[in-house]
């Protein structure tokens, strides 16, 4: 099965305010928000974050309070920004992708104003127009699981395709 690229939403976090990765997970847990379409254990959620670091993405401030234990603000770089708007400017390649990254991006579209919504609209179903366009009839009705797995894909695409249509002439971003 295919990885999911979270670090990028993550960044979105931090593109609004330095944070705590508790505060993190409590919105990626907020089942209003990203945890509707997304999960994400604490755990892991950590080893992101350290990686991010790593990666030069966020960088960390230890903050101390005399009757508590020091905690970590995480406040994103130059870098990770780039990182981020690279992201979520670009089209989703692959369509197993769309129904988590695709509304991820949507979630950060819609809290953070700058940010052009009808342009990923656009590159997206442009992409998935492409995607369409790959499928040419590779199987007959007689070889019928060949038949019945590209028209399962086709009708994905179409109705992705349909979906965002319908986003791009319904939603005031």
């Amino acid at each position: 099965m295919a990885r999911i690229e979270i670090e990028p939403v993550i960044l979105g976090f931090f593109l609004l305010s330095p944070r705590h990765g508790y505060e993190v997970q409590k919105e990626l847990t907020d089942p209003e928000g990203i945890g509707s379409v997304y999960k994400i254990k604490i755990g892991k959620l950590y080893n992101e974050l350290n990686n991010l670091k790593d990666l030069k993405d966020l960088e960390v401030n230890v903050r101390s309070n005399s009757k508590r234990p020091p905690k970590n603000e995480y406040r994103i770089t130059s870098k990770g920004r780039e990182r981020f708007l690279n992201w979520i400017h670009s089209p989703l390649s692959h369509g197993r992708d769309f129904r988590v990254l695709f509304l991820c991006k949507l979630y950060f579209l819609n809290r953070i104003k700058e940010l052009d919504f009808l342009t990923l609209i656009d590159a997206q179903i442009a992409e998935c127009e492409n995607w369409l366009s790959r499928y040419t009839h590779s199987s007959s009705p007689s070889d019928s699981y060949l038949w019945m797995v590209d028209s399962y894909r086709k009708s994905q695409i179409q109705s992705i395709l349909n979906w965002l249509k319908w986003c791009k002439g319904n939603i005031n971003p």
